[in-house]
């Protein structure tokens, strides 16, 4: 058991949360302590100066605003994505969506193809295509790794 930090003698235990969740093929499970503790003195600022951070996602004219920071001088500070940072990752998310689609159309036309071969393919090539369909988001790899072994197996070159 691993804990995050010990509980104080003084604390009074409000509730206790156990959860259970899978990751991966196993389950993990953690316990959560809610506890009250006495009232205490209010701690004194130290002479040196404080900062804080709320970090909080809102969109604003200039982009995302995704913090903001107050030092002791009550001076603001707004840590902000600019529009053309988040145009760049929608770029991002489309080009990735277009590799997904092209490289769904292959493994349904490499599909199509080994039903036709059936067992005419050569048993690596099999195995290659096996591999590949079990791949799920790291199918590329595979794509690459069975191109390779057909090129090597009939002998074409690049």
């Amino acid at each position: 058991m691993i804990m995050h930090r010990p509980i104080p003698e003084e604390a009074l235990i409000k509730e206790i949360v156990v959860k259970r969740s899978k990751e991966g093929t196993k389950f993990r499970w953690s316990v959560t302590f809610m506890a009250i503790l006495p009232k205490t003195e209010p701690v004194k600022s130290p002479s040196r100066l404080i900062s804080g951070i709320d970090l909080g996602w809102r969109k604003v004219p200039e982009g995302l605003r995704v913090a903001t920071l107050v030092d002791s001088s009550n001076e603001v500070q707004f840590i902000v994505l600019p529009d053309l940072f988040l145009r760049r990752l929608d770029r991002v998310d489309q080009l990735k969506s277009k590799i997904d689609c092209a490289l769904n159309e292959i493994l349904s036309w490499l599909k199509s193809q080994m039903q036709m071969m059936q067992s005419k393919a050569p048993d690596e090539l099999r195995h290659q295509f096996d591999s590949l369909l079990s791949a799920g988001r790291a199918a590329g790899k595979q794509l690459v790794q069975l191109t390779l072994a057909t090129r090597t197996l009939f002998g074409i070159s690049s």
